[in-house]
């Protein structure tokens, strides 16, 4: 997809992905310097989006962290429910 350059001479993304349903919803982010910079945070953000295992080693742990987070998020807030 490609990026566009707004009134502020800022880069910014427009792309869709698909949600949790699989439902398709647009994803936009604004304020890159560079639009090397804007397709390049498009590109990770495509490559975590599919779970593809092409993505580079800092791409795995940031979404292993997350989804650990989550995790964690979760469990704590369950215990608190039933106890």
């Amino acid at each position: 997809m490609p990026a566009y350059k707004d009134k502020s001479n800022k880069w910014y993304i427009l792309t869709y992905a698909k949600d949790a349903n699989g439902d398709k919803v647009r994803k936009s982010k604004r304020g890159f310097t560079t639009k090397a910079e804007a397709l390049k945070w498009e590109r990770e953000f495509l490559v975590k989006d599919t779970d593809s295992i092409d993505m580079t080693l800092k791409s795995f742990i940031d979404t292993l962290s997350r989804q650990r987070k989550s995790f964690t998020s979760n469990y704590y807030q369950r215990q608190n429910i039933f106890n």
